[in-house]
C-alpha cells in the first residue's frame, strides 16, 4: 500500500509505504512500514516498523523493531485535548517489541526534543527535553528538566514500574527552587485565580488510576492569589468534585506526557495533600460578599489542604497579616482605603468556606473638633483640626463578618482625649456607626448643631470617593486616591492626593499623601502639607531596610501651639534591621549557621 499524502490528526507526516508478506519457512508475517518526510528538499525517513509476527506460536510471537526520527508530537494532542493545548515538539526514538500480546516486552528509548505545552486548567506553558528509557518492567525518566516561560525550572526524577503494562505503579519526585505553577483568571476558575510562583517538592505515587500526591510549597515573589468571595452564593453551590477534578486533570497531563495510557472508562481516584508556606512577599486578594469591598494583604502562614476524588475537601491553618489594605465600600456613599493593622488573622479549621477572621483596618482623617461641640482655640482655625484614626474591625465569619468601629486621637494629650470621649460614647454602637460614617463621608464628626455640616461638602466627598475608586482600578501596582473639601467660614479649602505602590520586584515601597490647604478668608497663605514614607529592601529577604520620610508638621498637634516657631517639615533617614525569633539564641545565631541548618 502506498499513500502519497498521509495525515494523522490533521498533522502532515509525508508519504507512506506498507508491505506485508507471508514467510512459509518461518510461518510468519513479515511487516514493514515506513513514512518518508518530503517537506524538505532532502527526503527523511520519519518512521520505520520492521519485523515479524508469528501467529502460530504461544511465546515469542512478536519480533518487531520501531524507529522514528523527528516525529511531530502535535499528532497525539487530540488524545490529550481535554488537558493540554498547543502541544509542540519532536521526538526521536528506537524501540523493540517482543513477547506476545498478553506479555509484551517493550524496550528502547524515546528522546523528546524542544517540546512545549500549555496545561489548560493552570494556563501555564512548560518546555522540556529529555530521554525516556523503556525497560522490560519499567519506564524511567531521570533528570528531566522542566522550564516555565519565565526561565524557572523544576527537576523531575522517577519511574513507572509495571507487570507487562498492567498493575502499574508510579514513583515520581519533583523539586524546584522557583516555578510558575498557575496563571489563571476568574473566567477559568471562579473559586480562586491569579499567578502562583512557588518553590517546593512534590511526590506522585500509586497507580495511574489511584494517585497519591504529596506537595509541600513556599510562596515566592510574584505570587498573587484572588479569592472572589463576592460570588459566595455560587461558591456554596459548587460541587467540590468539580474543584478537585481541576487539579486531577493537571496530574493526568504528566502521566500522558510520559506515554502512560490510561483507560478513559476507568474512574480516576486520587488523594492530594497540599502544604503551603505563605510568605510576606506573596499577595492575597479577597473580594468580600454583599459589595462590602475587598482586601489585599501580604502576610505569612501555613495552610494544609486535603482533598480527594470522593469530594472531601478540608483546609486547616492560619494566615497572619503583615501589611495590606482594605477597601471599604458602602453603596455609593463610602469608598475608602483602610490600612490593615499588622497581626490580623484568618484561620481555617476544616471547612474551607467557614473561615474565621479577626482583621483591623486604619483610615486617617483630619477633622475639626468644633463639630463635636468642643472648641479648643477659636482664634486660629487650623488649631481645631486634629488627626483622627478611624478603625474598622472584622470578626467572626469571613463570608458574613461582624463589623465594628473605633476612633482614636494619637496626637492629643490625655486630658483633651478625656473631654472628647466624654462626648463620644464608644459603647453605643449606633453612635459609633454614625460618627464613623460621618467621618468617612463628610470628613467631620456628626453633631446636630455643627455649622460645617452641609450638603456641598457631602457632594464633593461622594464624587472624590468615586474618582478614587476609578483611579485605583487603572493598575494593580498603584493605589491612588483623591480628596477635596471646599471649606467654609471655619475650615480651610483642602485638596489631597494619596499614593501607595511597590516597585522593583516589590523591594521599593512608597506610601504617602500630598495636599494643599487654602485659607478662604485670604488672611493666610496656602499651606502645602503631606506625609511621604519610602522604604527600600537592601536584601532580598527584607531584613535590612533603608527608610526615609518627610512629614508635615501642620498635621501634628504637638506643633499647633508653636506653629510659627518650628519648621513646616520634619525629615529623617535611617537603616532598619528586622529578624523574627522565638528565643534569644535564634536572635544571635549567625547567618551561615542558619543556612547549614536548613540544608540539613
Amino acid at each position: 500500500l502506498n499513500f502519497d499524502n498521509l495525515f494523522f490528526n490533521n498533522q502532515y507526516l509525508g508519504r507512506a509505504h506498507i508491505l506485508n508478506t507471508w514467510d512459509n519457512h518461518n510461518e510468519s508475517i513479515y511487516l514493514k512500514a515506513q513514512i518518508i518526510n518530503d517537506e524538505r528538499e532532502i527526503l527523511n525517513q520519519m518512521f520505520l516498523v520492521d519485523g515479524y509476527y508469528y501467529p502460530f506460536r504461544s511465546d515469542d510471537v512478536l519480533d518487531i523493531s520501531v524507529s522514528y526520527n523527528d516525529f511531530k508530537i502535535a499528532a497525539i494532542q487530540p488524545y490529550l485535548d481535554s488537558y493540554i493545548s498547543e502541544l509542540e515538539g519532536k521526538s526521536t526514538g528506537k524501540l523493540s517489541l517482543k513477547g506476545n500480546f498478553e506479555k509484551p516486552e517493550l524496550t528502547g528509548y524515546a528522546k523528546i526534543d524542544s517540546t512545549s505545552l500549555i496545561i489548560k486548567y493552570l494556563n501555564t506553558r512548560y518546555l522540556f527535553s529529555n530521554l525516556i528509557v523503556f525497560e522490560k518492567d519499567m519506564l524511567h525518566f531521570d533528570e528531566l528538566v522542566l522550564y516555565d516561560t519565565l526561565g524557572n525550572k523544576a527537576n523531575i526524577n522517577g519511574f513507572m514500574r509495571h507487570d507487562y503494562f498492567s498493575n502499574s505503579e508510579l514513583n515520581v519526585n519533583i523539586s524546584t527552587d522557583k516555578l510558575l505553577f498557575f496563571n489563571t483568571n476568574r473566567a477559568m476558575n471562579d473559586l480562586y485565580y491569579g499567578s502562583g510562583i512557588l518553590k517546593g517538592n512534590m511526590s506522585i505515587t500509586g497507580r495511574p488510576d489511584d494517585i497519591d500526591l504529596q506537595i509541600e510549597t513556599t510562596t515566592l515573589s510574584g505570587t498573587r492569589v484572588h479569592l472572589p468571595l463576592d460570588y459566595s452564593s455560587e461558591v456554596y453551590d459548587k460541587d467540590y468534585i468539580i474543584f478537585v477534578n481541576t487539579t486531577a486533570d493537571s496530574l493526568l497531563i504528566d502521566e500522558k506526557e510520559n506515554q502512560l495510557l490510561i483507560n478513559e472508562n476507568t474512574e480516576l481516584k486520587f488523594n492530594i495533600n497540599l502544604g503551603m508556606n505563605i510568605t510576606p512577599i506573596a499577595r492575597i486578594s479577597i473580594s468580600l460578599p454583599s459589595d462590602m469591598g475587598d482586601i489585599e494583604s501580604q502576610g505569612s502562614g501555613k495552610l494544609d489542604m486535603n482533598f480527594n476524588s470522593d469530594g472531601d475537601f478540608d483546609l486547616f491553618g492560619e494566615y497572619t497579616v503583615d501589611r495590606g489594605r482594605f477597601r471599604f465600600t458602602l453603596e455609593n456613599l463610602v469608598n475608602k482605603r483602610f490600612e490593615l493593622v499588622k497581626g490580623g488573622r484568618i484561620s481555617w479549621t476544616g471547612d474551607p468556606y467557614t473561615a474565621n477572621v479577626n482583621l483591623k483596618g486604619l483610615y486617617r482623617v483630619k477633622a475639626n473638633l468644633n463639630s463635636l461641640g468642643l472648641s479648643i482655640d477659636t482664634t486660629t482655625s487650623y488649631k481645631n483640626k486634629v488627626n483622627v484614626e478611624c478603625y474598622i474591625k472584622l470578626t467572626n465569619k469571613l463570608l458574613d463578618p461582624t463589623i465594628s468601629f473605633e476612633i482614636q486621637f494619637p496626637d492629643l494629650d490625655p486630658d483633651l482625649q478625656r473631654q472628647i470621649y466624654a462626648l463620644l460614647d464608644t459603647t453605643n454602637v449606633a453612635m459609633m456607626n454614625q460618627q464613623m460614617i460621618s467621618l468617612l463621608v463628610l470628613g467631620t464628626f456628626s453633631y446636630s448643631n455643627a455649622s460645617n455640616y452641609n450638603l456641598s461638602t457631602s457632594g464633593y466627598t461622594i464624587l472624590t470617593n468615586q474618582l478614587s475608586s476609578m483611579l485605583s482600578r487603572i493598575s494593580d501596582d498603584f493605589d491612588i486616591g483623591v480628596n477635596y473639601k471646599p471649606g467654609d467660614n471655619i475650615t480651610n479649602q483642602e485638596f489631597e492626593v494619596a499614593l501607595s505602590t511597590q516597585l522593583f520586584d516589590e523591594r521599593l515601597i512608597i506610601d504617602g499623601n500630598f495636599g494643599v490647604s487654602y485659607d478662604n478668608s485670604g488672611q493666610n497663605a496656602s499651606n502645602i502639607v503631606g506625609d511621604v514614607d519610602v522604604a527600600y529592601k537592601l536584601t532580598e529577604d527584607g531584613r535590612w531596610i533603608l527608610k526615609a520620610y518627610n512629614h508635615s508638621n501642620v498635621n501634628s498637634w504637638y506643633y499647633y501651639n508653636n506653629y510659627d516657631k518650628v519648621s513646616p517639615y520634619t525629615q529623617g533617614v535611617g537603616v532598619a534591621f528586622k529578624k523574627d525569633f522565638t528565643t534569644l539564641k535564634q536572635l544571635f545565631r549567625k547567618r551561615n549557621k542558619e543556612k547549614k541548618t536548613k540544608e540539613n
